[in-house]
């Protein structure tokens, strides 16, 4: 089952603590319209109880990041937009955590450990260590530590 229901437009959390972070990234991944239903992600970067800012995956987007942070041309993932925002906000992201979360076409959770080139984007692009993402099965949120390494 999962942890939302929809009900005329309001998202409803159920089995979880009441997680404003989840219920964001949540939002964000329902804003999702440019690519299949399966494929709704939304993320949230936040420190304490302050969400520092959101993205969601969206296909055609006209941005300029080097494409070594992108699967394809054109296409951005929910994680690199979050923290193209919070870099566009000059946001301090030391101490932060990126929440990431996949629904399907029913508003369920899906896996959505970040890929290889958002996990670039997050090491390379951010002090964040802590991330955390949506998983099929209950608990519904992995919570994993990202180790910068410094390539040469």
């Amino acid at each position: 089952m999962s942890p939302f229901v929809i009900s005329k437009g309001q998202s409803v959390l159920l089995g979880l603590e009441k997680d404003q972070f989840i219920l964001e990234a949540f939002r964000e991944a329902q804003k999702v319209t440019t690519i299949g239903r399966s494929m709704r992600l939304g993320c949230v970067i936040y420190k304490g109880k302050t969400i520092l800012a959101k993205g969601h995956n969206c296909a055609n987007a006209n941005i300029k990041i080097p494409m070594k942070y992108l699967r394809w041309k054109g296409s951005l993932h929910a994680e690199v937009a979050a923290i193209m925002n919070a870099m566009k906000k000059g946001k301090n992201l030391s101490g932060a955590t990126l929440l990431v979360i996949r629904i399907n076409k029913d508003n369920q959770f899906r896996i959505a450990k970040p890929c290889q080139y958002c996990e670039l984007a997050i090491k390379e692009l951010t002090p964040i260590r802590k991330v955390q993402y949506s998983i099929n099965e209950f608990p519904y949120i992995k919570k994993e530590r990202i180790n910068h390494v410094i390539c040469k």
